[in-house]
């Protein structure tokens, strides 16, 4: 994917431009990337956070990571509450 499709892709997740600075450490990052498409979630600490439960919890690789579908991503957010705002 070009930065041209990653802004694409990003402005269609709902995240608004003036986080484009986050944009090309998202684009550099395929487990990153579909994280943040799939959860719409642009935070870096919280990505990172995100990141971190599905290696260490989930034992799954950066490879891995990157090819998960967003309805797995939803039932992990289930499970690890990872976007609530409580």
């Amino acid at each position: 994917m070009t930065n041209e499709q990653d802004s694409e892709a990003l402005w269609a997740a709902g995240i608004p431009p003036d986080l484009s600075a986050h944009i090309d450490a998202i684009a550099a990052d395929p487990a990153r990337r579909n994280v943040a498409l799939a959860l719409g979630e642009t935070d870096p600490a919280v990505l990172d956070d995100i990141l971190a439960d599905l290696r260490e919890r989930e034992g799954l690789s950066d490879t891995a990571i990157a090819g998960l579908p967003p309805n797995v991503l939803d039932i992990l957010d289930d499970r690890y509450h990872w976007l609530d705002d409580t």
